[in-house]
């Protein structure tokens, strides 16, 4: 694995071919993963999951996330992070919508 030059905005790196990746979008409504091998083509997809959490709602009303809207994000997390591991993934990114910011 090589290391992504400073101010690229890429945290952690870039994959040398053949190394297993994964990418997690937490969304204010859905939570994505996307594990793949990149390859000199790009990628190969191993796994894709989408779960719809609902993580933002009521946001604008409140101002804050909601605790159950949190812990269905988090269980989703939890089992995304087992698939993970168990992929033995080389790069890991998460982003996260700015509802989490």
């Amino acid at each position: 694995m090589t290391e992504a030059p400073p101010g690229t905005g890429i945290v952690g790196g870039t994959a040398a071919r053949g190394a297993t990746v994964a990418a997690v979008d937490v969304g204010s409504n859905t939570v994505r993963l996307l594990i793949a091998e990149a390859n000199s083509g790009g990628l190969r997809r191993i796994d894709r999951r989408s779960v719809v959490t609902r993580l933002a709602e009521g946001v604008d009303r409140s101002g804050r996330l909601h605790p159950e809207a949190v812990g269905r994000t988090l269980e989703v997390l939890a089992t995304y992070a087992g698939l993970v591991a168990a992929s033995d993934c080389d790069l890991v990114g998460v982003i996260a919508t700015s509802a989490v910011r």
